[in-house]
């Protein structure tokens, strides 16, 4: 079972309590509990004397449960390359209810391919970048945030480092931050099928869609998705070669001496990202001559044995070519 963290952290709570908008309008609207007396008055005469009568009706006002999470735009389609360290994903969370709740705060991955100590980490300064050095590490999750009052806004990032050598896919790596409305250590039960009850506060669940997988409209939670995409260049070499010149003596190719044999060198990069600096060396074999390059579809080569083959940059999913002879020495 996941152990949960409890944030307790005074300077964090009232950094993250700032993102409240002084003297906006609250979109939860009236607080929760919140007692309403609407009273008619009747007034008559009879003769000359004058008569009054009122009535009140009293409701409280019920509890709206509405946490909503959405992307913060500074992380949420993030390229990362191997070796990266603290790379963040960021989503913003906010207490969109009319009351004050607790914030259970979990990261869903799809599998990790290849980012690795995954954490939750909170925006304690409230610029909506990830700072090492000030923002606080809560670990692998899940967490609690306690006490988060209406319209108060939270950034949260989940935070990965990628491997030297990350499995080579072209697969992201998808997280969905997924936080549930909490009270006293559990989550709110809602009252939305509930008979209305004029005296007593109801839970009424607002959330709907969200992004994780296997959840139900109006549980309480949202959840927001964002990926990691690795960008890395992944080389392979494959050299190939056919007999040119025809064999006078069998109406046919052989591999004899006099021949010219010509070789292909295919690079292909299937990563995703540019590799560059390539370099190629062939050196000829013995019991063959060098001939000449026939060709090459990028970069320069030094037409002299051994062959030096140099590609500046190669893209993902790009591959070159390159062609020479040689000939089989002869008697």
């Amino acid at each position: 079972m996941k152990t949960r963290k409890k944030l307790i952290l005074t300077a964090l709570t009232v950094a993250l309590a700032a993102a409240v908008v002084p003297g906006s309008a609250l979109a939860g609207g009236t607080w929760a509990g919140t007692v309403v007396d609407n009273t008619a008055l009747l007034s008559w005469d009879i003769g000359s004397v004058a008569y009054t009568t009122s009535d009140t009706a009293t409701f409280v006002v019920d509890e709206l449960i509405n946490v909503q999470v959405t992307n913060n735009v500074l992380g949420t389609n993030l390229s990362v390359w191997p070796g990266d360290t603290f790379r963040p994903l960021a989503f913003d969370v906010q207490n969109a209810g009319n009351g004050t709740i607790d914030f259970y705060v979990e990261a869903l991955g799809d599998g990790a391919l290849f980012v690795t100590n995954v954490n939750i980490w909170a925006d304690s300064n409230g610029n909506g970048t990830l700072d090492t050095l000030v923002d606080v590490n809560l670990g692998a999750g899940p967490i609690t945030e306690s006490s988060v009052t209406m319209d108060t806004v939270y950034t949260f990032f989940i935070v990965a480092d990628v491997g030297a050598s990350p499995v080579t896919t072209n697969t992201p790596d998808t997280y969905d931050l997924r936080v549930m409305a909490y009270r006293a250590e559990a989550a709110i039960t809602a009252d939305n099928g509930a008979a209305f009850n004029a005296t007593t506060i109801e839970q009424v669940m607002a959330d709907t869609g969200g992004t994780a997988t296997g959840f139900a409209d109006y549980d309480g939670a949202d959840s927001a998705r964002a990926v990691y995409n690795l960008v890395w260049a992944n080389l392979s070499l494959t050299k190939s070669f056919t007999v040119i010149d025809t064999d006078p003596m069998n109406s046919g190719q052989h591999a004899i001496p006099g021949a010219t044999l010509r070789y292909t060198l295919h690079v292909l990069n299937s990563g995703t990202g540019a590799a560059t600096a390539l370099s190629i060396a062939d050196a000829t074999p013995a019991g063959t001559t060098f001939g000449a390059v026939q060709s090459a579809s990028a970069g320069t080569v030094d037409n002299i044995d051994p062959i030096m083959w140099s590609i500046n940059s190669l893209g993902g999913g790009s591959s070159a070519d390159l062609v020479f002879d040689v000939t089989i020495t002869g008697p």
